[in-house]
């Protein structure tokens, strides 16, 4: 699994309303691939920049029928995951300092995964950025790892967009990366569809595998602003698999997920 992995969730920016701006941080946060993401964190977060309150927080609780990331389904029994992710921003230094705390658990047990990180985002003209580090810990064999990565995003005023991130896993010594190309399809003022095409990329991070193009997917993600405080994201997603060799652990997959995100 990978700091931006789990679904590089295609974020959604404000179109007037309720829907609001989100950040690109989340792909940058190991782990699965959350609501609406096409496959880099854990998750990205829907929320408004409030440049009157510094401090703002999320908690978000979700599920997913399998756990999917750097193309590959991570659990051999097909188990679907549940998670619970905490998230602060610190509105500070020109952007925006934000920590992460996410748990993650097997349907079927036998699994879990805590992921600590923290990573600075701004704004540089048209383009939004993001760096940050990432402690993972599986105590089920009690492993662990640190990951470090960046995404860029660009949003026209169209609502097409472009994400790309990547991610070094010191373990491994290699690093994983995914784009997608987006559309922001808001259909009211709280609630929005957003489609979205995404390619992967491995180059030493998923050990014993081929290097080069990973997997191309598609995604559909929906949103509903049910509140200022709270939002509901649900997705589908679909990948194949690209020059897949004999014996890799690529395949076809089609999965879905949805979470509940409450800002306070």
């Amino acid at each position: 699994m990978g700091l931006a992995e789990a679904e590089m969730e295609t974020p959604f920016r404000s179109t007037g309303g309720m829907i609001t701006d989100d950040h690109t941080h989340a792909e940058l946060i190991h782990g699965h691939q959350g609501p609406g993401e096409v496959g880099l964190p854990v998750h990205h977060h829907h929320h408004p920049v409030a440049e009157d309150e510094p401090l703002e927080f999320e908690l978000t609780f979700g599920l997913d029928s399998r756990y999917v990331s750097e193309g590959r389904d991570n659990l051999p029994d097909d188990s679907g995951i549940s998670w619970v992710s905490a998230v602060t921003h610190w509105h500070a230094l020109g952007g925006s300092v934000f920590g992460e705390l996410l748990g993650i658990a097997a349907w079927e047990g036998g699994y879990d995964e805590v992921n600590v990180a923290a990573g600075y985002e701004w704004q540089w003209g048209p383009l939004e950025l993001a760096l940050a580090g990432n402690y993972l810990w599986f105590p089920d064999d009690g492993e662990d790892d640190v990951e470090v990565g960046g995404a860029v995003e660009w949003v026209h005023e169209s609502g097409l967009g472009v994400l790309a991130a990547a991610y070094w896993s010191f373990e491994a010594e290699g690093w994983f990366g995914e784009a997608a190309v987006f559309y922001e399809c808001p259909l009211s003022e709280s609630i929005a569809l957003i489609p979205s095409v995404f390619l992967g990329v491995n180059q030493g991070y998923v050990e014993d595998e081929h290097d080069g193009f990973n997997h191309l997917g598609i995604q559909l993600e929906g949103i509903v602003q049910v509140s200022e405080q709270l939002e509901l994201v649900v997705y589908a997603s679909y990948l194949e698999p690209l020059d897949r060799e004999d014996g890799e652990s690529l395949r076809d997959l089609f999965w879905g997920g949805g979470a509940a995100i409450w800002r306070f």
